[in-house]
């Protein structure tokens, strides 16, 4: 079966946010699926929204809305809360921030 990138990409973004996710989450997510389907890594692409799922319906990843919680600070470090959010997007947002820290330090 064939079906177009961005047929899929928007099939998986309705499915995410139909669990919860908002939709800067879900786009995030898929952008990550897709990835893993282009690059190869087939056990990091589509097939992972099944797992989700199941990690939703567990209680093992948070939907609810909620930001990130920034938990401590120094100039050159910063510790997060990722409140349960799936690891894809919290990482993404973790280094968001450390590349704005890291370009105000300086470094």
């Amino acid at each position: 079966m064939e079906i177009k990138i961005s047929e899929i990409t928007k099939l998986s973004e309705r499915i995410l946010q139909k669990w919860g996710f908002s939709v800067e989450e879900a786009k995030l997510i898929t952008a990550n699926f897709i990835e893993g389907e282009l690059t190869g890594k087939k056990t990091h692409g589509l097939v992972r929204l099944v797992w989700m799922k199941k990690q939703i319906d567990a209680g093992k990843i948070n939907v609810k809305p909620g930001k990130i919680e920034i938990v401590k600070e120094t100039p050159v470090s910063i510790m997060i809360d990722g409140e349960n959010k799936p690891g894809l997007y919290v990482i993404q947002k973790a280094l968001d921030l450390g590349i704005k820290k890291a370009k105000k330090s300086g470094n």
